[in-house]
């Protein structure tokens, strides 16, 4: 099987399941519906781009359907893309999320996924403004932590906090080749060192 055909087979491959678990009627509709028959682009335009003038059927890049026949299956429809396409594009600020989620609703309105689902525009409306709410606190740009390739050297002092056993020790933390260096110096004289790697945001959530 292609990539295509393993993504676009995962409805089938779901009713199924769902029926050999007697799942109720409305969830398998939830797995019938929840892509409609929209197209998966991405594989569509690598193979027309790798066909060197030869045709590529369109149908065999588009989910089975049928598209969402009530509200709820149109609303998990629009989620399912605009979160997956807000996942893989990570837009930079609001305006650029508010910008894809846009566009992404109006094109499922303009190829009539939509048309079956009962769902008004100004739901449509509601909902693309939740979309933006919701897909702003979960995929909002962060900020870009320092590697161990760009980590400039230098060093920085930040006081310690007083230790439960009343002694006051001094920390000095020092950037050096992309690590930090911790060393503290307790009332008695004696020192500890700890090092710490900086690792980027992506590893450490």
């Amino acid at each position: 099987m292609t990539s295509a055909q393993i993504i676009v087979s995962h409805v089938t491959d779901g009713v199924n399941l769902a029926q050999k678990y007697r799942l109720p009627q409305r969830i398998i509709d939830f797995i019938r519906e929840h892509h409609g028959r929209s197209l998966v682009k991405y594989f569509y335009i690598t193979a027309q781009n790798n066909q060197q003038g030869e045709s590529v059927n369109e149908a065999d890049y588009r989910y089975p359907g049928p598209y969402p026949r009530s509200k709820e299956t149109g609303i998990l429809l629009l989620a399912d893309s605009c979160e997956a396409a807000i996942r893989a594009r990570r837009p930079a600020n609001r305006d650029e999320l508010n910008k894809y989620i846009t566009q992404l609703i109006n094109e499922r309105i303009s190829d009539g996924e939509l048309d079956d689902s009962n769902l008004t525009l100004r739901e449509v409306k509601i909902i693309s403004e939740v979309f933006q709410q919701v897909l702003q606190g979960v995929h909002h740009p962060r900020i870009a932590y320092p590697t161990q390739e760009s980590a400039p050297s230098g060093a920085e002092v930040r006081p310690a906090p007083p230790a439960n056993s009343g002694e006051t020790p001094t920390s000095t933390l020092t950037l050096e080749n992309g690590k930090w260096k911790d060393q503290r110096l307790a009332a008695d004289g004696s020192s500890s060192v700890a090092v710490m790697h900086i690792l980027p945001i992506d590893e450490i959530m």
